[in-house]
């Protein structure tokens, strides 16, 4: 495969809108779902609480999921096109790879219940599936890959 040019305009509008919805995604299923379910968890009030230094981190945690997810879909785009098996299969790799790893380590070193990962698992599902949707979307209208064929 040969070096492509990048359009890093193109790249920046999928990093902003995919970043959008995972930011949006990440912060109402934490307050939503997981505040409440670590809270009780560890019988506290004091744990998931959000402040300043608490957010600016789980901030620039959801920034590298979002630039991790975007490269990943660009790779797979790039290699197999767009389409919705592509979309699907994608999906299905970041999801197992950076959320069912996640959560079940969680819940190994006991830090989550077993319980909570069928409730957990499927919305962390959605929220992948629909950012490598909005991805899928918008490189076949703007091409990252200068030259490329989506």
């Amino acid at each position: 495969m040969k070096k492509q040019a990048m359009n890093f305009r193109n790249l920046a509008l999928v990093l902003l809108v995919v970043g959008l919805w995972v930011h949006a995604s990440e912060v109402a299923r934490y307050f939503l779902l997981v505040m409440g379910e670590t809270r009780s968890f560890f019988y506290s009030r004091e744990v998931a609480t959000m402040n300043l230094p608490i957010f600016a981190i789980w901030g620039a945690w959801v920034t590298v999921l979002v630039l991790v997810q975007v490269y990943f879909f660009l790779l797979h785009f790039r290699v197999y096109g767009v389409s919705f098996r592509s979309v699907l299969t994608i999906a299905n790799l970041c999801w197992a790879f950076l959320f069912v790893l996640f959560w079940v380590a969680c819940a190994n070193m006991g830090l989550a219940r077993w319980s909570f990962l069928p409730v957990v698992l499927p919305l962390a599902w959605f929220e992948v599936f629909v950012a490598a949707s909005i991805c899928g979307w918008v490189v076949a209208r703007r091409p990252v890959f200068l030259g490329a064929e989506t």
